[in-house]
């Protein structure tokens, strides 16, 4: 399915039922590493890339798992594809209000969903995307943000392609 479970930790299969060496997942875990001695014990990533269907959601989630298993911190993965968001697919939840549903001021509780996998929470890109440009644009962004890190969350942001204007 794409996700990483606890038994893809000790085992050759990892990703998306392909059989890459265990090197993707050392790779992901050293990427972590570096990635939390810049950004401290709590922090943000984005992943990101210039083209579509490159994989992002798929290293995001990814990445994130592996994170939450590896430090055992609450981390957070934040679907910001507007266009076509797949976090919930991936993570096996339902639809659900999101970051486009949230007003600077509100609080994220309502809209961060548990998973199955321990210490991970999605937020979802929400039922309003054609309001993402007036979310991304209000401070939004800078709220969740904001609440995540003051709970000591992680947070992985999957977002769209740099190559392409979402409006809708």
């Amino acid at each position: 399915d794409g996700i990483l479970r606890e038994e893809d930790f000790h085992s050759d299969e990892v990703i998306g039922g392909h059989n890459p060496t265990r090197g993707l997942l050392e790779q992901l875990r050293r990427l972590y590493l570096g990635i939390q001695e810049e950004i401290g014990e709590t922090g943000s990533v984005a992943i990101c890339s210039p083209r579509e269907r490159e994989g992002r959601s798929l290293i995001a989630v990814d990445l994130a798992i592996s994170v939450s298993h590896d430090t055992e911190r609450p981390v957070t993965i934040l679907d910001l594809d507007l266009g076509a968001p797949s976090l919930h697919e991936l993570l096996d939840t339902a639809e659900h209000p999101g970051f486009t549903d949230l007003h600077v001021g509100d609080d994220i509780s309502g809209i961060l969903l548990p998973t199955d996998h321990p210490g991970l929470s999605l937020i979802q890109v929400g039922s309003n995307r054609a309001d993402g440009v007036r979310a991304r644009q209000s401070g939004t962004l800078e709220e969740i943000l904001k609440q995540l890190e003051a709970r000591g969350h992680c947070v992985v942001v999957d977002t769209a392609a740099s190559n392409t204007n979402v409006t809708t």
